[in-house]
Order: C-alpha cells, then sequence, then structure tokens
C-alpha cells in the first residue's frame, strides 16, 4: 500500500477514537439529597429506578428515574394523615432521601417535558420519563423507560420484560403521627398475589416491584413488637405510589395458635381464608378459595392475622386448616386482638374430577355426612371446574351431591354418590354434570315513574321464588342507565328486556323504593310486566319516649318499607338518619309503609301507616329504653366474639323481646325487670360454663363479662 495512503487511514482512525472518547457519558452522578416528603395521600411519585440503582441488576451507562417531591397532607379534612411538611423526603432531579440516607435513585438531569442528551436523563415528564425523548441508545419502551438499561443485564432483557420500579417510604406511628426514625424490623407487604417481607431500617423501608404492580401493606414487626398497619388501608399502584407514608398502631394483632389436637403440639403449613361469600361462611368446610376471597399462609405456627385478610371487624368468621388436617370455623376479634388456641385434627385430600356440562352456574357441589339433610357441610360453584383438589376432609364415608336451588328450598338434585375418604391416601371423587335442558321464555315489562320522584337512578330485581329455586344464581338486576326511557303524560317510562328466564314465579322490585309485583312466567313468556310507582309524598315522623309528655327519643336512624304484595320478597329497608333528635324527613310512595326502629338504646319498634296524597303524612313514633344484657366472652384477656352458632338459652324465655348478635358480644333484650337465668351452649374449644343469672333493671342494658377456659 502507498504510505501516503496509510498516514491517512491512521489520522481517520485517530478521529474516530477522539470522538469516541468525548461522547464517552461522564458516570454516574453522587445520590441526591431529598428536602421534601411525598406521600400517596398527599402526592410525590417515588418510581425510580436504574441500571446504576445499586442492585447489580444493570451493566450499561443508561440510568434515571422520575421523583417528585410534592408531598403535603393533613390530617384534618381530607382525610389523609401526617403533617403539612416534612424534613425528609425525595430529591426532585432524581435522588431520593430519608433523613440522612442517600437517595436511592441515581439518575441526573430533569425538567417536566425537557429531552435528555443522555442516558442519565431524569424528571417528572421528561428524559426517560413518559413524554421525554431519550437521545441516548438506551432501549425504551414507547418512549417509558425510566432509566432501565438495555444491555448485559443478569436477570431480565430490557426489550421484553416488564419495567421495575422502586417502592420505599417511611413507617409512621398513627397515634403519635410522627416518623420512627429509630426502629427496625420487618414489613410485610403484598406484590399483586404473593407477598414480601420487606426489611426496614430506621423506620425507611424500599423494595422493587413491577410498574402495574399493586402494593399492599399488612403487618409490621417492629425492634420485635408486633404492629397493624392502619394506613395505606387500600392497594397502591407502584408506579404512582410516592413515598409511601405506612402509618402503623401498636396494638396486639389477633393470633393464631393452631395446634395438633392429639398431641397439643405447633402445626405447619397453616392457611387461613376470609370467604365473601355468606352463604358458604356459615358451613364447616370453605371448599376452595375463589378470586375474591381473602387468603393468607404461613409455613408455622402461630399466624398473625394482620391486612391479608381485609379490614378489620370485631366479629370476622374465618376457616383454619394446616398441612394435612382439618379445617376450622371460627370467629375472631380482630379490633381487640389477643391470642387463640385452634385445635385440629388430621383429615386428608380429595381430587374432584367433573365432566359433562362444566359450564353450568347454576349447579353447586354439596358434601353432607351420609343420611344428612339441609345445610351442608361444604358447598361450591362447579362451573368451569374439571379437577380440583379438596383439602381438610375428615376421614370416613361422606355424601356427595350435584344441586341447583338453595339447599333450604327443596333443591333439583342432579346426582348423589356416597364416597370413602382415607388417610395417607390419594382419594377421589369422580361426577357428571347433566346438561342443562330446563325451558326458558322471555320476560320484559316496563316502570312508569311519576314526576316528582328524585331518583338519579334506580334498578330492577327479578328474584326468583317458590320451590326448587335458585335465588342467588338466577336473580337478575337491571340498572335502569340500560334501559330505554321515554317521556309520557306525568313522567317517565322505562323499557326493560326481555331477558331469558327459567319457568316459575318471580318477584319484581323496583330498587330503592321496594314497590314491586309478583309475575308468573311459563311457556308463553311475559312481556307486560309493568310497575307504576305510586305518587311520591313527603313524609315526617317524630320519635318519642314511651309513657312520657312528649320527651324526644333520639335513635340515629330509622328505616322504611312500602308493604309489598303477597309473596314478592323484600330488599330491606331504606335507612333515613334524623335530621335534628327524634326528626326524620323522607319522601316514600302512596300506599302502606312499615316504619322501623332497630336503635340499641332503644327496644325494636316497627309500625305500619298509610300515606296519602292529600293527609300531613306526619307520624309519631313511642320508643321504650331498651332493658337487657349484653353477653360478652373472654378467655385470659382475649375477646371471644360469639360464633354464628352459638345461642344462649334464657330463662323466662317469654319475656325475651329479641336478641342476636352484636358486634362480639350478644344481646339480648327483655320487656320485664327481674331476674333472668342464662345457659350458655356447647362452645367448640372450651370448657362448659355453669348456669348464671342475670339481673335486669330498666332502661339499662347491663354488660356481662364471662370468663372461658380453652381445653
Amino acid at each position: 500500500m502507498n504510505p501516503r495512503n496509510l498516514v491517512i487511514v491512521a489520522l481517520i482512525l485517530v478521529g474516530v477514537f477522539s470522538v469516541a472518547f468525548i461522547l464517552l457519558p461522564s458516570g454516574p452522578d453522587m445520590p441526591g439529597m431529598g428536602d421534601e416528603y411525598g406521600d400517596s395521600y398527599g402526592g410525590g411519585d417515588f418510581s425510580g429506578v436504574g441500571g446504576s440503582s445499586g442492585n447489580g441488576e444493570s451493566g450499561s451507562s443508561g440510568s434515571g428515574s422520575s421523583g417528585t417531591a410534592s408531598g403535603r397532607s393533613g390530617r384534618a379534612g381530607d382525610g389523609s394523615f401526617g403533617d403539612s411538611g416534612s424534613g425528609s423526603g425525595f430529591d426532585r432531579n432524581g435522588g431520593q432521601g430519608i433523613g440522612d440516607r442517600p437517595g436511592l435513585n441515581r439518575g441526573q438531569g430533569s425538567g417536566r417535558n425537557g429531552n435528555s442528551s443522555g442516558g442519565n436523563g431524569s424528571g417528572l415528564n421528561g428524559g426517560n420519563g413518559r413524554n421525554g425523548s431519550d437521545q441516548s441508545n438506551n432501549s425504551s419502551r414507547n418512549g417509558n423507560n425510566r432509566g432501565r438499561s438495555s444491555s448485559n443485564d443478569e436477570n431480565r432483557s430490557g426489550a421484553d420484560s416488564e419495567e421495575r420500579v422502586r417502592v420505599g417510604g417511611m413507617i409512621w406511628e398513627e397515634s403519635e403521627n410522627s416518623a420512627l426514625t429509630g426502629v427496625s424490623g420487618q414489613l410485610e407487604v403484598g406484590i399483586d398475589n404473593r407477598s414480601l417481607a420487606v426489611n426496614v431500617s430506621n423506620g425507611s423501608f424500599a423494595f422493587e416491584a413491577p410498574a402495574s404492580a399493586m402494593i399492599r401493606f399488612y403487618s409490621a414487626v417492629l425492634d420485635d413488637r408486633p404492629a397493624r398497619v392502619i394506613a395505606p388501608s387500600t392497594p397502591v399502584l407502584a408506579q404512582s405510589s410516592g413515598a409511601v407514608r405506612v402509618f402503623v398502631r401498636y396494638d396486639a394483632l389477633a393470633t393464631l395458635n393452631v395446634l395438633s389436637a392429639e398431641t397439643g403440639q405447633p402445626l405447619t403449613g397453616i392457611e387461613v381464608v376470609r370467604l365473601q361469600d355468606f352463604h358458604r361462611s356459615t358451613l364447616e368446610h370453605p371448599g376452595w378459595a375463589l378470586p375474591a376471597d381473602y387468603r393468607l399462609e404461613e409455613s408455622e405456627s402461630p399466624v398473625s392475622l394482620d391486612g391479608r385478610l381485609g379490614m378489620i371487624g370485631s366479629a370476622v368468621v374465618l376457616h383454619v386448616r394446616a398441612a394435612g388436617h382439618e379445617w376450622k370455623r371460627l370467629t375472631v376479634d380482630l379490633v381487640a386482638g389477643g391470642e387463640r388456641d385452634v385445635l385440629l385434627f388430621p383429615a386428608a385430600d380429595l381430587n374432584l374430577v367433573l365432566d359433562g356440562a362444566i359450564y353450568r352456574n347454576d349447579i353447586k357441589l354439596r358434601i353432607r355426612p351420609p343420611e344428612s339433610f339441609g345445610m351442608p357441610y361444604m358447598e361450591m360453584p362447579i362451573e368451569g371446574i374439571s379437577s380440583q383438589m379438596i383439602q381438610g376432609l375428615l376421614s370416613g364415608t361422606w355424601n356427595a351431591s350435584l344441586e341447583s336451588g338453595h339447599w333450604n328450598l327443596n333443591p333439583t338434585v342432579y346426582a348423589e354418590t356416597l364416597f370413602e375418604v382415607q388417610l395417607n391416601e390419594q382419594n377421589v371423587l369422580s361426577m357428571t354434570v347433566p346438561d342443562d335442558d330446563e325451558d326458558r321464555s322471555e320476560l320484559a315489562g316496563t316502570v312508569f315513574v311519576p314526576n316528582g320522584w328524585y331518583l338519579d337512578n334506580f334498578s330492577v330485581r327479578i328474584r326468583p321464588t317458590g320451590a326448587g329455586s335458585d335465588p342467588v344464581n338466577d336473580t337478575l338486576t337491571l340498572p335502569s342507565a340500560e334501559m330505554g326511557v321515554e317521556e309520557i303524560g306525568g313522567g317517565l317510562l322505562y323499557t326493560w328486556g326481555p331477558v331469558m328466564v327459567k319457568y316459575g314465579s318471580y318477584g319484581i322490585l323496583v330498587l330503592p323504593v321496594g314497590v314491586g309485583d309478583l309475575f308468573e312466567v311459563g311457556e308463553e313468556g311475559v312481556l307486560n310486566a309493568d310497575i307504576e310507582l305510586p305518587a311520591p309524598v313527603d313524609v315526617q315522623v317524630t320519635t318519642l319516649i314511651e309513657g312520657t309528655a312528649g320527651e324526644l327519643a333520639t335513635p340515629g336512624l330509622i328505616r322504611w318499607a312500602p308493604v309489598r304484595p303477597q309473596g314478592v320478597p323484600g330488599a330491606g329497608a331504606v335507612p333515613i338518619p334524623s335530621i335534628d333528635d327524634g326528626l326524620f324527613e323522607f319522601q316514600a310512595p302512596v300506599g302502606d309503609v312499615i316504619i322501623s326502629v332497630s336503635d340499641q338504646a332503644y327496644v325494636p319498634r316497627h309500625k305500619q301507616v298509610t300515606v296519602t296524597f292529600e293527609g300531613e303524612n306526619q307520624f309519631e313514633i313511642e320508643l321504650k329504653p331498651a332493658m337487657g344484657m349484653s353477653l360478652l366472652l373472654d378467655n385470659n384477656g382475649t375477646s371471644i366474639p360469639w360464633d354464628i352458632s352459638w345461642h344462649p338459652l334464657i330463662e323466662p324465655r317469654e319475656n325475651v323481646l329479641t336478641r342476636g348478635r352484636t358486634g362480639s358480644g350478644y344481646r339480648i333484650l327483655v320487656k320485664e325487670e327481674g331476674e333472668y337465668i342464662v345457659e350458655l351452649p356447647e362452645m367448640d374449644g372450651f370448657y362448659p360454663v355453669d348456669l348464671f343469672p342475670v339481673m335486669c333493671v330498666p332502661g339499662e342494658v347491663l354488660e356481662v363479662v364471662i370468663p372461658l377456659e380453652a381445653e
């Protein structure tokens, strides 16, 4: 080659390397310090994650994060927690700090809608943010890459994996409304459908999650003290979580000691479910968990009942099992907390195999002891189920049936078989679901709403009645927003249907007004199920103390409902709060109306009145102050709520006015003063309690605390 050409090539190479060296990034900046603190109540976008986040994920220079720190929250007025400012938080330029800790996000540069010319850009909506344009060689997802590196990632490909963000914040004590900067321990969180124990150091925490994940905060153990998470009480979206203030309360979490009934030793493989279907929650066996049910799993006993089981309550029904052991239903007080022992016997699993018309949503699998009728031991819908493991069945002979209709309303039984369950064996139950050959026809109608009704929206509820009906699965609710509507003389006419329903009788109600009628649907169908609301009038009700000269009674609310035609199932009365002491006003249809008062301070009272178009429609109800007892159960300082199957006997029983569970107690109102003898039922897990007397006096509901001794 010509030496001159060699010189030219050498000069070109030198120029290329010089330009490349000039354009190389200068390296990661030091993390920023935050001077403001955002949270999920008052704002703050804590969505930063980057290739240089310090966790070894990324190996290229593409780095960045977005973060805002406009966190201002207040306890008054907006339902949020916190004060008007805090001295720790997130740097607007991508850095985050908590107290004197360095920032977790290591991007640089920010701007609301600016462009980033380098791989480290970040901002509210700039750089690698949502609306910014990234001019570096980092890959982005439709311009939405928040600083993820696109190469040398040991765990995932930046081009095809979901963006991950860092979620973090501080632990605050609810009672003091202050940050717990001196505590360490663990915070239990939920990321979509999985749980994670997050380290807490000096009150702060941080973890990574998919950007689209919903984050729940359950409970914490801080300096060996259990704490309940009070807020956030609802899921938080990871990518917009901000700097989360997790408010905790140092009260005792309800705890279950799950023990072997044979040896008394703690068990392993614990599962706790809280069913959202009331009918299933009353049964001894929960079946298998459905998507709506709350579920908690722990490797061993004891188990803390935290936010994974939903909102707290004073009488919450749960089902508990351990690996290789039975299910047991119990009612716990999640407000007062405390410890409960749960004794479980060994049990086996059953593999349910179904074929045939498994698409049917009107059929349920019901399991009962042999020669047993009525309420099942277990009940589950079978729609879409071809194979399902049923855990925790006691050994012995059982009866399985495929049924439609409520178990207490003469259900239709399609198939029935006896089967055996044996411990330490592979138990299988196979059944065939029959085709749905039940006849159906059309049902349609109208609702006329006269002028004067203030109904922003209403619904038509179509509910089957009579033997063999299935009101749980076959009830239809049609909202007014989906109906045709036209203005005619004197009001509005809404048109609904036709809908296909099974042959039989149907109670049709317009809710929330409660006016309706009964219709019989046969082979030809019914296309004129027409309901006309009576004209509305204003009603005023005054509540008075019985036997006084006009002294006002002050219940918090009353309820009203129209008198319905015979056979039409109700839908509950309409609650009306007082507008002043003892004074209530509401709108009701012309005709007979039942007004009821069920306040804890008074004996329940129901009164039927006739509302007329021309009358004053002002009514009075006299109330008698309540007299009776409230029975509270206690086991070594732990509140024991009354289970739905526990009912005490009271003598003389003819004097009992009302009775039932209220909160964690059992309330009994009587009509005569004097001594009453109380006999407690058999309560699973506790020794029997002797009969005892209670002296009832006028105008008082006595609280009686009954000590229980665990078996």
